[in-house]
């Protein structure tokens, strides 16, 4: 930046290495339109030359035609023609959305087949209209080589590092303390997992049971985690490690030969007196291990979107960042 606080080249290598307050700097020259940032946008907008002629995708075309052939009555013709754009599409979280939508034309004409047809689609989009029947959870598998896994998601996922420095950081803030931001946090601790090298799912999300994330961290060990960003009480209360218990125990059903690491996320530290001091699994763990669980197996920690660089640097000697005990993350 100049001794203004306007670029004076490009935004992405000045703001390198000078954290959020330099983003901010930028966006409140951009959004209080600064003089002198208009006067350079100007500058920089003047030799572009935008394409004459607008390109619209060729599902958002079979969308469109298939809508006016439903509005005509030909719920299934609008149904086939979907089915061609489908045919045509790459992205199963985009193949699984167009096939919804065929669902829904298919099904004032064949209820049954618009059932069998949102299964399939479930499986591309998890997150699409689920059949009434209800959704089998799919089963999880461990990446062969974790680091290798991570290596590919980042090399994918972000162009350069400063890419990579300000992607992280955006995702590490979904994860706040905030009762109206739960989803997002939810949602951001399942990104979290793919850089590390994990299969990471939202299987209470997914499927309407089972915990908030399931981090699959090797072929016989899972990271079960329920996240309480939305908990304004004082300690943990009993229905909060009840439904820690029933997701390890969901686990343990859906996945016979892995080993659950229960981890719950909580602003608390404490646990309510009509809470259980130490559950099934703790104990278990204790006779297998011979050594001290640490009461639930519980660590009072910042989401990391909160945390601070010693606090993780401690978290990951102890047990890989993820706010568990020593002795449970030992093993």
């Amino acid at each position: 930046m100049n001794r203004n606080g306007y670029p004076r080249r490009d935004i992405a290598e000045q703001i390198h290495g000078h954290g959020l307050e330099a983003v901010r700097a930028a966006l409140e020259a951009c959004l209080g339109r600064h003089p002198q940032w208009l006067e350079r946008s100007r500058r920089a907008l003047a030799e572009i030359r935008y394409d004459g002629t607008s390109i619209v995708r060729p599902e958002t075309i079979a969308a469109r035609k298939a809508f006016d052939l439903a509005a005509t009555g030909q719920t299934r013709a609008a149904a086939d023609r979907l089915q061609q754009a489908i045919n045509n599409l790459e992205d199963p979280a985009l193949r699984g959305w167009f096939m919804e939508q065929k669902a829904a034309y298919l099904h004032l004409t064949d209820p049954v087949a618009a059932q069998q047809l949102l299964t399939s689609a479930v499986n591309k989009n998890g997150f699409v209209l689920k059949p009434a029947a209800g959704v089998a959870p799919a089963k999880i598998k461990a990446a062969a080589v974790q680091a290798r896994a991570a290596a590919e998601f980042l090399a994918g996922a972000y162009q350069d590092g400063m890419a990579l420095v300000l992607g992280v950081r955006a995702l590490l803030e979904e994860i706040v303390w905030d009762e109206e931001r739960t989803d997002n946090a939810e949602a951001g601790w399942q990104r979290l997992g793919q850089p590390l090298g994990f299969t990471s799912t939202r299987p209470e999300k997914l499927y309407g049971t089972g915990p908030d994330n399931l981090w699959a961290l090797s072929a016989d060990r899972h990271a079960v985690t329920e996240l309480k960003t939305g908990c304004t009480t004082d300690t943990i209360v009993k229905k909060d490690l009840d439904q820690l218990g029933g997701s390890v125990r969901w686990d343990q059903e859906q996945h016979p030969g892995a080993t659950p690491l229960p981890i719950m996320v909580h602003p608390s530290r404490t646990l309510d007196k009509r809470a259980p001091q130490r559950t099934d699994h703790a104990r278990r763990q204790d006779r297998s291990d011979h050594r001290e669980a640490g009461g639930v197996g519980l660590e009072h920690q910042k989401p990391p979107g909160q945390a601070d660089r010693g606090a993780a640097r401690r978290a990951r000697g102890a047990g890989g960042g993820v706010g568990v005990t020593p002795a449970a993350a030992g093993r």
